[in-house]
């Protein structure tokens, strides 16, 4: 994962919350090359993207939201 590229994005402001509640919650990073939305299943703590790039690791728009959140 690209570390500046996180610190980046949220400098930026390309990291939006969308919902959430006591479940779930939703947020919108832009990235450089498309939109993406990050869900967070809080009682599983488990995060999924829409984007291609998450299939093997953790891609870089969740690393943007789990830091956004601190």
């Amino acid at each position: 994962m690209n570390e500046k590229k996180v610190k980046r994005y949220i400098y930026e402001n390309r990291v939006s919350p969308l919902y959430r509640n006591n479940k779930v919650e939703k947020y919108v990073v832009e990235g450089d090359t498309g939109t993406w939305t990050v869900r967070h299943d809080i009682l599983k703590d488990m995060w999924t993207c829409n984007c291609p790039n998450v299939r093997l690791s953790e891609c870089i728009h969740i690393a943007c939201c789990k830091r956004f959140k601190k």
